[in-house]
């Protein structure tokens, strides 16, 4: 979700994440904006980060390649 107040993780819907980032969406600044917040995140370099789908979209299909910690803020459920 682009032009929030502040970069961060928002709440989760079924199997998406909502991110919230503070750039808006043109000349894909968000996206520069979103990969860098997500390599911060999770402890990897920005080039670990590939949008697979949805780069001119709301939606995005990102992989992150060896991510070296999970944020705190993304319970994850392990059962």
């Amino acid at each position: 979700m682009p032009r929030a107040k502040k970069t961060t993780f928002g709440t989760r819907r079924g199997e998406r994440w909502i991110v919230r980032v503070k750039s808006p969406p043109v000349d894909g600044k968000a996206n520069v904006e979103l990969i860098k917040f997500l390599a911060d995140s999770f402890g990897c370099q920005r080039s670990a980060i590939t949008l697979r789908q949805g780069e001119t979209s709301r939606d995005k299909l990102i992989e992150i390649d060896r991510p070296t910690k999970i944020p705190s803020e993304l319970p994850i459920d392990r059962s």
